[in-house]
């Protein structure tokens, strides 16, 4: 075999592995990245449950808290 034909392909060789292990990387990154969104999607809903309660609960004790305030 040529030897400049040898060198090619151990070139794109090389390429092939540097751009598996950017894939690899970006995968591991989306990753990461799908777990924090998780993670701050069940935040905000567990605030939004809470903010919801809280206003139900204010919304029924305001008359108790202005006849107490009368």
């Amino acid at each position: 075999m040529d030897q400049s034909l040898v060198i090619r392909v151990e070139r794109i060789q090389e390429r092939q592995d540097a751009i598996e292990r950017t894939v690899g990387d970006i995968q591991r990154d989306y990753r990461d990245m799908d777990r924090r969104v998780e993670r701050i999607e069940m935040r905000l809903f567990w605030l939004s449950l809470a903010g919801s309660l809280a206003g139900g609960l204010l919304g029924a004790s305001a008359p108790a808290i202005a006849r107490i305030m009368s």
